[in-house]
């Protein structure tokens, strides 16, 4: 593979925690957001049931006052 014309090498980095760049979210959302970023499909919940996960049925979402800024 190391041969193909297009090969790009990466380095090995430590994993960057959801939390601390997603903590804005609360607890919910990053507990959500990993849910969605399971990478065995098998695991990964469908729409249906991530429509049914607590950031979106307990109310109390982030106001949007208090979101980040692109």
């Amino acid at each position: 593979m190391t041969s193909l014309p297009s090969y790009l090498p990466f380095q090995d980095t430590a994993p960057v925690s959801l939390n601390d760049e997603f903590g804005y979210a609360g607890e919910d959302g990053v507990d959500l957001l990993a849910a969605l970023l399971t990478f065995d499909p098998a695991k990964r919940p469908l729409a249906a049931r991530a429509l049914k996960h607590p950031f979106f049925t307990k109310g109390g979402l982030t106001p949007p006052e208090q979101l980040p800024r692109p």
